[in-house]
């Protein structure tokens, strides 16, 4: 499957789930995010420029989410990274780091607590979009991590960390054999970035 492929799945996966979340929502929230996002090094393969980092910077964005039911919360996401491309430690251009994802939130509901932790797994987009003219490029991302939610009445508190792995192509990795046949073998390239944000959460309605 094409990236482009990966991509309209996974947008039309968001918004039917974003679509039924919203219809079976007991709660609602809206939740402006900032902080950090690491540096990661772009893998392009051993025939290709070594040495490329996407510059840490700061990432700002937010979330709205729509808890279904208790201990699990859907979330359309969107988060921006500021950074530049470097070279060798040498600065090359200005980018910016754009992340469509749908969270799944699992959260541990302690009866009487207003702190709730919760594991968090995305899937979506991330879109490279350079300064100075060049095209914007989109890729196939994931999102592994956690958090805690501090809640009050309307407005609460989030607090959230993440592994983003971007993957960007396949490189040939070799030839597998069995007893048969052989086979080439695909080596994927990814961006792994780490993402650290907090910000507030407002409840919507009643």
């Amino acid at each position: 499957m094409s990236t482009r492929s990966r991509i309209a799945l996974t947008s039309l996966i968001l918004a039917l789930a974003c679509g039924a979340s919203a219809s079976q929502a007991r709660e609602i929230y809206i939740s402006p995010m900032a902080g950090y996002t690491t540096a990661g090094n772009l893998e392009l393969g051993e025939n290709d420029l070594q040495d490329v980092k996407v510059e840490g910077g700061l990432t700002w964005g937010g979330q709205i989410g729509f808890m279904a039911h208790e201990g699990f919360t859907f979330e359309a996401s969107y988060m921006q990274q500021e950074s530049h491309l470097t070279v060798a430690g040498t600065d090359i251009i200005g980018l910016k780091v754009g992340q469509l994802h749908g969270n799944f939130l699992f959260e541990k509901i302690k009866y009487g607590s207003t702190t709730h932790p919760y594991f968090l797994l995305g899937l979506g987009a991330t879109f490279f979009n350079p300064d100075q003219g060049f095209d914007t490029v989109s890729r196939f991302s994931l999102a592994l991590g956690g958090g805690v939610k501090v809640e009050g009445e309307k407005i609460g508190l989030k607090l959230q960390a993440k592994y983003n792995p971007t993957y960007l192509n396949d490189d040939w990795g070799g030839t597998w054999c069995d007893p048969f046949y052989c086979y080439s073998v695909a080596d994927p390239d990814y961006l792994d970035q780490g993402e650290f944000t907090a910000g507030l959460m407002y409840k919507l309605g009643h």
